[in-house]
Protein backbone atom coordinates (compact mmCIF):
# COMPACT_ATOMS: atom_id res chain seq x y z
CA UNK A 1 0.00 0.00 0.00
CA UNK A 2 1.40 3.52 -0.64
CA UNK A 3 1.93 5.67 1.78
CA UNK A 4 -0.49 8.13 0.43
CA UNK A 5 -3.08 5.15 0.81
CA UNK A 6 -1.97 4.51 4.33
CA UNK A 7 -2.49 8.17 5.61
CA UNK A 8 -5.78 8.08 4.34
CA UNK A 9 -6.61 5.03 5.83
CA UNK A 10 -4.84 6.51 9.47
CA UNK A 11 -6.64 9.74 9.00
CA UNK A 12 -10.08 8.05 8.32
CA UNK A 13 -10.21 5.81 11.63
CA UNK A 14 -8.87 9.34 13.35
CA UNK A 15 -11.47 11.70 12.66
CA UNK A 16 -14.37 8.71 11.84
CA UNK A 17 -13.17 6.27 14.75
CA UNK A 18 -14.64 2.70 14.63
CA UNK A 19 -18.48 2.13 14.02
CA UNK A 20 -21.06 3.48 16.56
CA UNK A 21 -22.79 0.14 17.53
CA UNK A 22 -24.03 1.64 21.13
CA UNK A 23 -27.16 3.28 20.48
CA UNK A 24 -27.16 5.24 23.28
CA UNK A 25 -30.95 5.68 23.39
CA UNK A 26 -34.41 3.85 23.71
CA UNK A 27 -37.26 3.67 21.43
CA UNK A 28 -38.96 6.41 22.68
CA UNK A 29 -38.32 9.88 21.26
CA UNK A 30 -38.19 13.05 22.86
CA UNK A 31 -41.08 15.40 23.45
CA UNK A 32 -40.97 18.72 20.95
CA UNK A 33 -38.59 20.77 23.17
CA UNK A 34 -36.99 18.22 25.32
CA UNK A 35 -33.65 17.42 24.82
CA UNK A 36 -31.05 14.79 26.51
CA UNK A 37 -27.37 14.64 26.90
CA UNK A 38 -26.06 10.95 27.71
CA UNK A 39 -22.29 9.93 28.68
CA UNK A 40 -21.55 6.54 28.20
CA UNK A 41 -18.47 4.90 29.63
CA UNK A 42 -17.27 1.25 28.75
CA UNK A 43 -15.32 -1.19 26.25
CA UNK A 44 -15.30 -1.95 22.67
CA UNK A 45 -13.52 -3.76 20.37
CA UNK A 46 -13.92 -7.56 18.41
CA UNK A 47 -15.38 -10.46 19.96
CA UNK A 48 -13.84 -13.78 18.06
CA UNK A 49 -15.71 -17.71 18.08
CA UNK A 50 -14.08 -21.06 16.63
CA UNK A 51 -15.08 -24.36 16.69
CA UNK A 52 -13.27 -27.01 15.19
CA UNK A 53 -13.95 -31.19 14.17
CA UNK A 54 -11.99 -34.21 13.73
CA UNK A 55 -12.26 -37.51 13.57
CA UNK A 56 -15.95 -37.27 15.78
CA UNK A 57 -14.43 -34.93 18.10
CA UNK A 58 -15.04 -31.15 18.40
CA UNK A 59 -13.40 -28.21 20.15
CA UNK A 60 -14.73 -24.27 20.15
CA UNK A 61 -13.14 -21.45 22.25
CA UNK A 62 -13.72 -17.77 22.41
CA UNK A 63 -12.21 -14.78 22.87
CA UNK A 64 -12.22 -11.30 23.12
CA UNK A 65 -10.09 -7.90 22.29
CA UNK A 66 -11.78 -4.99 24.29
CA UNK A 67 -10.37 -1.33 25.21
CA UNK A 68 -11.57 1.46 27.17
CA UNK A 69 -13.53 3.89 25.50
CA UNK A 70 -15.99 6.96 26.12
CA UNK A 71 -19.17 8.26 23.65
CA UNK A 72 -21.04 11.26 24.00
CA UNK A 73 -24.62 11.71 22.67
CA UNK A 74 -27.22 14.68 22.64
CA UNK A 75 -30.86 14.11 21.45
CA UNK A 76 -33.64 16.92 20.95
CA UNK A 77 -37.46 16.57 20.43
CA UNK A 78 -38.51 18.37 16.94
CA UNK A 79 -42.39 17.12 17.19
CA UNK A 80 -44.29 14.99 14.87
CA UNK A 81 -42.67 11.52 16.78
CA UNK A 82 -39.24 12.43 15.85
CA UNK A 83 -36.20 13.19 17.58
CA UNK A 84 -32.17 14.31 16.28
CA UNK A 85 -29.62 12.70 18.33
CA UNK A 86 -25.76 13.42 17.72
CA UNK A 87 -23.02 11.08 18.96
CA UNK A 88 -19.60 11.23 19.19
CA UNK A 89 -16.92 9.01 20.53
CA UNK A 90 -12.79 8.91 20.16
CA UNK A 91 -13.50 9.82 16.47
CA UNK A 92 -13.30 14.03 15.70
CA UNK A 93 -16.31 13.44 13.17
CA UNK A 94 -19.94 12.90 14.96
CA UNK A 95 -23.07 10.42 14.17
CA UNK A 96 -25.62 12.44 13.47
CA UNK A 97 -29.19 10.48 13.67
CA UNK A 98 -32.77 10.82 13.10
CA UNK A 99 -35.58 8.44 14.83
CA UNK A 100 -39.28 8.21 14.55
CA UNK A 101 -41.46 6.74 17.01
CA UNK A 102 -44.25 4.76 15.13
CA UNK A 103 -46.05 2.79 18.22
CA UNK A 104 -47.04 4.58 21.46
CA UNK A 105 -46.77 8.48 22.33
CA UNK A 106 -43.34 9.94 22.85
CA UNK A 107 -42.92 11.04 26.80
CA UNK A 108 -45.57 8.47 27.77
CA UNK A 109 -43.44 5.91 29.26
CA UNK A 110 -45.53 3.15 27.61
CA UNK A 111 -44.21 0.41 25.35
CA UNK A 112 -42.75 2.06 22.06
CA UNK A 113 -41.11 0.93 18.81
CA UNK A 114 -39.23 3.24 16.96
CA UNK A 115 -36.69 3.32 13.59
CA UNK A 116 -33.36 5.38 13.63
CA UNK A 117 -31.12 5.92 10.55
CA UNK A 118 -27.83 7.65 11.69
CA UNK A 119 -24.69 8.32 9.25
CA UNK A 120 -20.76 9.14 9.98
CA UNK A 121 -19.39 10.09 6.98
CA UNK A 122 -15.85 11.48 5.97
CA UNK A 123 -14.56 12.08 2.35
CA UNK A 124 -10.36 13.91 2.09
CA UNK A 125 -7.30 13.43 -0.26
CA UNK A 126 -3.68 13.39 -0.11
CA UNK A 127 -2.01 14.04 -3.40
CA UNK A 128 -3.79 12.02 -6.18
CA UNK A 129 -4.84 10.17 -3.64
CA UNK A 130 -8.96 10.60 -2.36
CA UNK A 131 -10.84 8.45 -0.64
CA UNK A 132 -14.48 8.56 1.01
CA UNK A 133 -15.84 6.11 4.22
CA UNK A 134 -19.62 5.94 5.55
CA UNK A 135 -21.23 4.07 8.88
CA UNK A 136 -24.68 3.76 8.57
CA UNK A 137 -26.35 2.38 11.02
CA UNK A 138 -30.37 1.53 10.23
CA UNK A 139 -31.94 0.00 13.27
CA UNK A 140 -35.31 -1.01 14.72
CA UNK A 141 -35.92 -0.36 18.43
CA UNK A 142 -38.40 -1.71 20.70
CA UNK A 143 -39.07 -0.52 24.64
CA UNK A 144 -40.56 -2.74 27.34
CA UNK A 145 -41.64 -0.33 30.21
CA UNK A 146 -41.10 -2.28 33.84
CA UNK A 147 -42.57 0.30 36.17
CA UNK A 148 -40.39 2.99 36.05
CA UNK A 149 -37.53 1.74 34.39
CA UNK A 150 -37.15 0.30 31.18
CA UNK A 151 -35.64 -2.72 28.75
CA UNK A 152 -34.91 -1.51 24.96
CA UNK A 153 -34.42 -4.55 22.64
CA UNK A 154 -32.55 -3.69 19.21
CA UNK A 155 -31.59 -5.18 16.10
CA UNK A 156 -30.71 -3.65 12.21
CA UNK A 157 -27.92 -3.45 9.60
CA UNK A 158 -24.74 -1.66 9.91
CA UNK A 159 -23.86 -0.08 6.05
CA UNK A 160 -19.85 0.54 5.66
CA UNK A 161 -19.06 2.12 2.87
CA UNK A 162 -15.41 3.01 1.20
CA UNK A 163 -14.24 4.34 -1.86
CA UNK A 164 -10.73 5.00 -3.07
CA UNK A 165 -7.86 4.62 -5.25
CA UNK A 166 -10.18 3.92 -8.06
CA UNK A 167 -12.46 1.28 -6.24
CA UNK A 168 -15.12 0.78 -3.53
CA UNK A 169 -16.70 -1.36 -1.29
CA UNK A 170 -20.38 -1.51 0.29
CA UNK A 171 -21.76 -4.21 2.73
CA UNK A 172 -24.19 -4.75 5.33
CA UNK A 173 -23.52 -6.03 8.61
CA UNK A 174 -26.39 -7.56 11.19
CA UNK A 175 -26.19 -5.31 14.48
CA UNK A 176 -28.36 -6.80 18.16
CA UNK A 177 -28.50 -5.18 21.56
CA UNK A 178 -30.51 -4.67 24.70
CA UNK A 179 -30.07 -1.82 26.68
CA UNK A 180 -31.90 -0.88 29.85
CA UNK A 181 -33.29 3.26 32.01
CA UNK A 182 -32.97 2.58 35.77
CA UNK A 183 -34.12 5.06 37.50
CA UNK A 184 -31.84 5.42 40.38
CA UNK A 185 -32.70 8.53 42.80
CA UNK A 186 -32.08 11.74 40.27
CA UNK A 187 -29.73 9.88 38.11
CA UNK A 188 -30.94 7.40 34.90
CA UNK A 189 -28.71 4.61 34.64
CA UNK A 190 -28.27 3.62 30.65
CA UNK A 191 -26.49 -0.23 30.55
CA UNK A 192 -26.02 -1.55 27.28
CA UNK A 193 -24.24 -3.82 25.15
CA UNK A 194 -24.48 -4.18 21.34
CA UNK A 195 -22.99 -6.49 18.70
CA UNK A 196 -22.19 -6.37 14.90
CA UNK A 197 -21.31 -9.61 13.16
CA UNK A 198 -18.85 -9.08 10.33
CA UNK A 199 -18.65 -12.40 8.86
CA UNK A 200 -17.82 -15.92 9.19
CA UNK A 201 -15.57 -18.55 7.40
CA UNK A 202 -15.00 -22.08 7.07
CA UNK A 203 -12.87 -25.08 5.87
CA UNK A 204 -12.69 -29.06 5.63
CA UNK A 205 -10.64 -31.24 4.64
CA UNK A 206 -11.10 -32.96 1.36
CA UNK A 207 -12.67 -36.27 2.89
CA UNK A 208 -15.02 -34.55 5.26
CA UNK A 209 -13.48 -36.11 8.32
CA UNK A 210 -11.86 -32.73 9.98
CA UNK A 211 -13.71 -28.75 9.98
CA UNK A 212 -12.90 -25.19 11.10
CA UNK A 213 -14.92 -22.26 11.59
CA UNK A 214 -14.21 -18.87 12.50
CA UNK A 215 -16.50 -15.76 12.86
CA UNK A 216 -15.93 -12.57 14.27
CA UNK A 217 -17.79 -8.81 15.05
CA UNK A 218 -17.39 -5.59 16.78
CA UNK A 219 -18.77 -5.76 20.50
CA UNK A 220 -19.53 -2.63 22.92
CA UNK A 221 -20.75 -2.79 26.42
CA UNK A 222 -20.96 -0.11 29.16
CA UNK A 223 -22.95 2.08 31.62
CA UNK A 224 -24.34 5.24 30.15
CA UNK A 225 -25.50 8.29 32.58
CA UNK A 226 -28.37 10.47 31.05
CA UNK A 227 -28.65 14.36 31.92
Amino acid sequence: MKRAQLMMAFISMTLLGCPSVHTMRGAEVLPSGTSEVVTHVGMNGILIAASAEAEGESDSAAGQGVLPWAAFSYRAGLGNNMDFQVKTDLGLFPELGLAYQFVGAPGSGQPAVSAYLGAKYFSAGAGDTSGSVLYAPLTLLADLPLGENKVTVKGGFMLISASGGGSSTASGYPLLGVSGRVKLGGMTLMPEINYMHAGSESAASDDGSASVSVGGGLIAYGLGFSF
